[in-house]
């Protein structure tokens, strides 16, 4: 339902223009992850339809193209759990995307990693040593070098598919307006000034149903300055909430732009974690639990620790004995 051209988010789109259409971060990187896979899936097919050739795909089955890859794994899969996890969060927002996904890419293209280095040092070029085991074809490390330049740059490619710029820029847009820890110095008044009037602009125009663009781009510069005044976490988040409950008589247009900006759903993981308490309690043989009783037991679910048994003891005495 989230295609490009004709998803849902789309559709809505041609109806509301301020509407903005977000796909669930966390699956992004899954997909992203899932395409580089195929790139793997290919080599090893290649290999097995070109056995007995001299080319790439049967070098890459020695021992030592398995155990570079290994390696060479063993630093990138950090690198995208760390980009998981920050997305998986039940705070994440908005301004947190743009720079995971870049921090991302800029991590892989400084491969080789730490554990890469190392076991190329490590290995034995002219006995073919390594840790006690003797590997075959260590000569044959530029072909390695190829194949893993290809696997990080499609990684990198699907990494961009999966978070294409011309939607990263609304997002960023929005972040730049309103996160206090992106503004300039207020004691440096040219940079503060002309901070974010270009993602201003864009959003005036995609709000300009709802929004008076004139008036909030004459207000920006005060508003910068009415927002940083305040103290607290400079966050995205605080930042939007100080604008929607201290500042929105003198801007009521940069508070309705913060609502916007809050309600935006980054990741759907907090929602399906939702789904998972649910279905721990409503299982098969509790089938017949309301939607009322569901959702208390899933609210007021507390753990066993903090449970007064005492009180719940009396409780259950004081009630009438058919309810028993």
């Amino acid at each position: 339902m989230t295609g490009r051209h004709n998803g849902v988010g789309v559709r809505l789109q041609h109806q509301q223009l301020a509407l903005v259409h977000v796909h669930c971060a966390a699956h992004r990187v899954a997909l992203a992850t899932k395409d580089v896979t195929e790139v793997v899936t290919e080599l090893e097919e290649e290999a097995q339809s070109q056995r007995g050739n001299a080319g790439a795909a049967t070098k890459v089955s020695h021992v030592c193209f398995h155990r570079a890859m290994t390696y060479m794994l063993s630093d990138i899969i950090p690198v995208m759990e760390k980009l998981n996890l920050t997305f998986q969060r039940d705070s994440v927002n908005l301004s947190d995307i743009e720079p995971a996904v870049k921090c991302a890419s800029d991590t892989l293209l400084a491969q080789p990693g730490e554990n890469e280095e190392n076991f190329t040092a490590t290995v034995d070029i002219a006995t073919g040593a390594f840790q006690g085991v003797t590997l075959t074809r260590v000569e044959r490390r530029a072909t390695f070098q190829h194949v893993r330049a290809d696997f990080i740059q499609a990684l990198i490619q699907s990494l961009e598919k999966h978070f294409p710029d011309e939607q990263l820029s609304v997002l960023k847009a929005l972040a730049n307006v309103f996160d206090r820890d992106r503004y300039p110095s207020p004691k440096q008044r040219h940079p503060l000034d002309a901070h974010a009037t270009a993602d201003l602009a864009l959003h005036t125009r995609r709000c300009a149903t709802v929004i008076n663009g004139p008036w909030a781009q004459r207000d920006f510069n005060q508003f910068k300055r009415a927002l940083v005044r305040y103290g607290g976490p400079a966050t995205f988040e605080s930042s939007c909430r100080i604008a929607i409950r201290n500042l929105a008589v003198s801007y009521p247009d940069f508070a309705l732009l913060a609502k916007i900006a809050l309600v935006i759903p980054v990741s759907s993981v907090p929602a399906e974690r939702g789904f998972s308490e649910q279905n721990k309690i409503r299982t098969s043989a509790h089938n017949q639990l309301s939607e009322d009783r569901v959702s208390k037991l899933r609210i007021h679910a507390r753990d066993i620790g903090s449970f007064d048994i005492t009180a719940a003891s009396d409780w259950f005495h004081r009630m009438r004995a058919r309810r028993k």
